[in-house]
């Protein structure tokens, strides 16, 4: 029998250093076709990725949007805001549903009477939570700053019922200018949104997903 003295060298055994991975959180999936009208439905086509979350954005012109479906399922609404905060002036609609079934599915917006249009939908993975809406509105240049805090998505939108374009901040989603206007961006840091308005009142809304 062979004895190991004290001198003998020990074995060590490394184990590699692994980083933790931090949240991610949720991650956008995509933008629907968008749709305009001058009646009182409209609807489009949005694919999503099964489960995800989807948010419907609608801004029409001194009216009320009463309903919007998914798929034939019936999203919940999750707030609106007046443009200028004058029911007159056209408003900007903010509708909401998770786990959505995955593919090609019609989105289906009914208004309270006719009036222009327009709407779109963004879908996100990884959702667990559709924070409310957080508003503005003005007769000037829309602006709207939005704080982020790590593994959000940050969703906002722009309404108008006149013409409006160019935005800025985050990312870009969606802009539709005409009658009634609308752009959606996303961002994932602390954002100052903005777009040109050759009209004067807007509204804006923006929604966290985390």
């Amino acid at each position: 029998m062979v004895r190991l003295g004290r001198s003998y060298p020990a074995q060590r055994i490394w184990t590699p250093y692994v980083k933790p991975v931090g949240p991610t959180g949720p991650v956008y999936d995509a933008i629907g076709a968008g749709g305009v009208a001058t009646a009182g439905t409209v609807s489009w086509s949005h694919t999503a990725t099964a489960g995800a979350a989807v948010l419907v954005f609608v801004a029409c012109n001194a009216t009320s949007t009463s309903s919007v479906t998914y798929g034939g399922t019936s999203m919940t609404s999750a707030g609106s805001v007046f443009e200028d905060n004058i029911s007159g002036d056209g408003q900007l609609s903010v509708w909401k549903l998770t786990n959505v079934t995955g593919g090609a599915q019609t989105v289906a917006v009914t208004l309270g009477t006719a009036a222009h249009v327009v709407g779109n939908s963004l879908s996100a993975t990884g959702v667990t939570t559709v924070g409310s809406p957080s508003t503005n509105f003005g007769t000037s240049t829309p602006s709207q700053s939005v704080t982020w805090a790590a593994a959000q998505l940050i969703v906002q939108a722009f309404g108008a019922d006149a013409s409006m374009g160019s935005p800025t901040g985050g990312t870009n989603r969606y802009n539709s200018s005409g009658a009634a206007s609308l752009t959606i961006s996303t961002a994932t840091a602390n954002t100052t949104f903005g777009a040109a308005n050759t009209f004067n009142q807007w509204a804006g809304a923006a929604v966290i997903l985390s």
